[in-house]
């Protein structure tokens, strides 16, 4: 059993499904970037929480850098999410 390449079994899915004009490639590709942009600010969130439980459970003098530098990094990855929704 031979098969075919990957885009004509793609257009057969398509062309039985009978939605092949209907896929527009830019907004799924944009979505999908939306969406890891997003997870990246929830996932610096997450450090911050962690940072905050590790500086709590041991305190040292570089606690408060740590935390700040954490803080930084939330910025950062807000300040990537507004840049994305502006470019969109």
């Amino acid at each position: 059993m031979e098969l075919g390449k990957p885009l004509e079994v793609w257009d057969s899915i398509l062309k039985i499904i009978g939605q092949k004009e209907a896929v527009d490639w830019v907004k799924i590709v944009t979505i999908g970037l939306l969406l890891a942009i997003f997870f990246y600010v929830l996932f610096a969130l997450l450090i911050v929480r962690q940072v905050t439980l590790m500086t709590n459970f041991l305190g040292t003098k570089l606690s408060p850098y740590i935390k700040t530098f954490a803080w930084i990094y939330v910025c950062y990855a807000v300040l990537v999410l507004l840049l994305i929704l502006n470019v969109f």
